[in-house]
């Protein structure tokens, strides 16, 4: 008999189930993970606009979601974590929620699956985390309040164009 016997190695476990993304340009509603998720990145923007701009408030208001988001450049003006952005992005993405009645999703396009707000007739679909993000990237301090405004003016134009009643 050799040294060396091969035994069977015992079979890996079963891979938890995963929900599939929606098809490369569709939509799907948050699943209950997602939906923790998306608490927790409110949570954190909350106690970092908390910490950073003194903002006791359950959503973090726009000006005090744009200090947390510059501070967290570092010396050479770069970008100290994409956490950050993410947290910020959800956080501005809850406050264009309430605004316009978009509901969040998940969307899945050429680039890849993001957390979005979505809604239908017109098919609307807002991207807040890569919006905030490429404001932070381009140096853009100050911004939030305006994009808000704007996004929010384009999204309920947009669903009044498409048949949809403003949100109220």
């Amino acid at each position: 008999m050799g040294l060396f016997r091969r035994t069977p190695r015992p079979a890996a476990p079963p891979a938890a189930p995963r929900t599939p993304p929606p098809p490369v340009g569709g939509v799907a509603p948050l699943t209950d993970d997602e939906v923790r998720w998306c608490e927790l990145q409110m949570e954190t923007a909350r106690v970092l606009a908390q910490h950073l701009a003194g903002d006791d408030g359950d959503l973090p208001s726009l000006e005090a979601l744009d200090t947390v988001l510059f501070s967290g450049l570092d010396a050479d003006g770069r970008i100290a974590t994409g956490q950050l952005v993410t947290a910020v992005g959800t956080a501005f993405g809850e406050h264009v929620r309430r605004s316009t009645g978009l509901a969040w999703v998940v969307a899945t396009d050429e680039h890849g699956t993001e957390l979005a707000l979505h809604a239908d007739p017109g098919h609307v679909l807002v991207h807040p985390s890569d919006a905030v993000g490429k404001r932070l990237r381009a140096g853009e301090p100050g911004v939030l309040p305006d994009l808000h405004a704007q996004l929010t003016a384009g999204v309920l134009d947009a669903r009044a164009r498409a048949g949809r009643a403003p949100v109220s």
